[in-house]
Parts: C-alpha cells; structure tokens; sequence
C-alpha cells in the first residue's frame, strides 16, 4: 500500500511506464483523509488499510474474545 499511498500524497510514480500505469488505476479506488489510506467502494463505506501489524492485532483482538458475539450471527436463547 505504500506505493499508493506516496503517490497520492506526492504524485511519486515508478520508474518503469508499465509499473506506472498500474499504480495510477489502481490508485483511482484509494484517497487519503488526515495522513490515513482508506479504500473505496462503489457502495460500501471507506475501508480502513492496515499495515501487516495492525492487521494481525485486529485479528487477534477478535479471535481472543474483544468482539464476543458481535462477530458472528444471532445467538438465541
């Protein structure tokens, strides 16, 4: 993500023309709010994007229980 990221924030590009183009498509379904890479969607909310670390702390968090519930279906009774 950091590629995208630079080159939102400072037009950075690669060196190669083919790499370059890439970036810029893919870099049309990203913007960036107060210093932060967020991912749109053509109906959903801005998605977040994380590092690799801050993933694996959100995955740990909700597998060790923070979440409960919330992250599965309804629990009846």
């Amino acid at each position: 993500m950091l590629p995208i990221f630079n080159y939102l924030l400072k037009g950075a590009l690669p060196q190669d023309s083919v790499e370059a183009n890439r970036l810029r498509v893919r870099a049309a379904r990203y913007t960036i709010i107060r210093d932060q890479l967020y991912k749109r969607g053509f109906s959903l909310p801005l998605l977040k994007c994380l590092t690799k670390e801050q993933g694996k702390l959100v995955l740990e968090e909700i597998h060790g229980g923070v979440c409960e519930n919330h992250t599965g279906g309804y629990r009846w009774h």
